[in-house]
């Protein structure tokens, strides 16, 4: 890739040109997120499998992991239990695995609504 196109790949993922120039090991950890979102691109990575990806991040972090996956436009397979983070970055599909039982959900929101009702439900049996 010529340098130009770098700079505008990089840009698109939130770099400027002194992170650009940075070390990799300076950069936080949703920089390097962000790094590997926009080297996938490139690479025409078109899946990505990411398990509790927001496990161990600071707000930033998280917030830069959001905003790299919303540009990402290949597939993500993603296990996550944190529903902000599934709400911000706009999921397509979501299915749930309970019980050996893999299912379509048709609207998370309501799914979300239905398992926390669920939940208190339960919590209030102990």
């Amino acid at each position: 890739m010529r340098d130009q196109d770098v700079y505008a790949v990089l840009a698109r993922y939130g770099f400027n040109e002194r992170s650009v120039k940075s070390e990799i090991n300076v950069l936080s950890p949703g920089g390097r997120a962000r790094l590997l979102i926009a080297l996938f691109s490139v690479l025409n990575i078109n899946v990505l499998v990411l398990d509790e990806p927001t496990n161990h991040l600071d707000i930033e972090a998280e917030e830069a992991l959001e905003e790299a996956l919303k540009q990402y436009s290949g597939t993500i397979i993603l296990v996550s239990h944190d529903r902000y983070f599934l709400e911000k970055i706009s999921i397509d599909l979501v299915y749930n695995l309970s019980e050996g039982t893999l299912s379509k959900v048709s609207e998370y929101r309501e799914y979300a609504r239905l398992a926390e009702e669920k939940a208190k439900r339960l919590f209030q049996l102990l």
